[in-house]
């Protein structure tokens, strides 16, 4: 019974995706360096009090209220967007994933959970992906659990006694997502960390070529040939393709107008418009464009990596077992590319952020490489870019650099942006 109100209350929110809770202690988090060990703290603090007076609705749900309300927090300090109904899809498939995998493991549920974590989170990447999805699942059904006792109002049949074991199993469950650390579930699993490969860094094992040989197997696609060729000339990401890019020809130029993924309050571009070079584009995207008028491209993100990846696997297969020279094509393998390019052509960073969506121009510096030469000491051949430099236009003035005199070295530590 109270599973089945649980389930009436999250159909009757499916629209939200943030739990919101109120009414409960709030939590002062100053210090985006400090939340995760507030957060910990905070969860510590709720398992005191509902452990204390266990039999107590009232008290048992404040402290997930207490919880929720210092997650929401945490969420506003770092200024996260709300995820998006792609990504709690994802988050879903993911948490599913690990639920199940811990049923394979003995100990209990934090051995459990660091045990699995540090087998398949080697990668820090990885691992906070794991960890946001847990999160996300957690503070939604602790959330419906609130609400479920919120319609209840006496505890026939046992329900509000079911509804306050599984408040105290939510808490509990949450707080042990709260509190599992990188390192801790490598030690746990006795597994030793991944080191990250940037998309950039997969630039160099490539083939000059790559892009031209990949143009070849999108021109024989009716579904992902311009998406693929809108990827290499303007280096969309997956989300920007969702959504749709207006593309308008008149006379012997290209109009793009690209609706931003990634934006926030004071993050991203909204939208940009970019302007090509008809005569730039290779013959079989001159071929597909109208004459006149537009056309809307877009693709699915995970079929289209799925195309992307069977045409790497393909041009470019990889070794069993795995070698660390081994590449797989993706979109941002072709965003970090373009970037590469109008850098080693003299672009600005605010050109190149411009370009490519992002708000400011210090951002550039986590994309693509610089000063590349060709594989086996072949000098690196020139590519030409499509975008008209003088035609870029952004909803909002892209940040300078404060230290740019030149289009600047990429750094090589620390998460790089997608």
């Amino acid at each position: 019974m109270s599973g089945l109100l649980k389930s009436l209350v999250v159909a009757a929110r499916s629209g939200t995706a943030e739990p919101k809770s109120a009414g409960a202690e709030t939590v002062d988090l100053s210090g985006v360096a400090l939340i995760g060990d507030q957060l910990r703290a905070v969860a510590r603090r709720a398992i005191q009090l509902a452990t204390a007076d266990p039999t107590n609705m009232k008290v048992n749900v404040d402290a997930a209220k207490m919880v929720l309300n210092a997650v929401a927090q945490a969420r506003i300090k770092r200024r996260d967007t709300l995820p998006s109904p792609r990504t709690l899809a994802n988050y879903e498939r993911k948490r599913r994933q690990v639920e199940e995998s811990m049923e394979d493991v003995p100990g209990n549920s934090f051995d459990k959970l660091q045990q699995v974590l540090g087998s398949v989170g080697r990668n820090v990447q990885t691992f906070r992906v794991l960890r946001a999805a847990l999160k996300q699942g957690s503070t939604a059904d602790l959330q419906a659990t609130i609400e479920a006792v919120a319609l209840t109002t006496s505890d026939l049949l046992g329900v509000r006694s079911a509804l306050r074991e599984d408040l105290r199993r939510g808490l509990a469950w949450l707080a042990c997502i709260l509190s599992v650390k990188h390192e801790k579930c490598l030690a746990v699993a006795g597994t030793t960390k991944l080191a990250p490969r940037s998309k950039s860094a997969m630039l160099k094992l490539l083939p000059q070529d790559w892009r031209e040989r990949i143009s070849v197997e999108a021109s024989r696609s009716e579904l992902y040939g311009l998406p693929c060729a809108l990827l290499d000339i303007c280096g969309l990401r997956p989300v920007e393709l969702e959504k749709g890019v207006e593309v308008e020809v008149s006379g012997d130029r290209v109009r793009l107008r690209i609706l931003g993924g990634k934006v926030r309050e004071h993050a991203g571009q909204p939208w940009r418009e970019l302007e090509l070079r008809l005569d730039a584009l290779p013959a079989w995207v001159r071929a597909r464009l109208p004459s006149a008028g537009s056309r809307l491209v877009s693709a699915d993100p995970d079929n289209m990596r799925a195309w992307l990846a069977d045409v790497s696997e393909r041009l470019f297969p990889r070794h069993q077992p795995p070698r660390r020279s081994d590449v797989l094509i993706s979109a941002y393998v072709y965003r970090h590319a373009l970037v590469t390019d109008m850098r080693d052509d003299g672009w600005t960073a605010e050109e190149i952020a411009a370009v490519i969506g992002e708000s400011s121009a210090a951002t550039v510096a986590w994309y693509g490489l610089k000063n590349v030469g060709g594989r086996a000491g072949m000098p690196k051949r020139p590519r030409a870019i499509a975008v008209d430099r003088a035609f870029v236009l952004t909803a909002r003035e892209v940040k300078p650099r404060a230290d740019q005199d030149s289009p600047g070295a990429v750094r090589k530590r620390g998460s790089q942006p997608r």
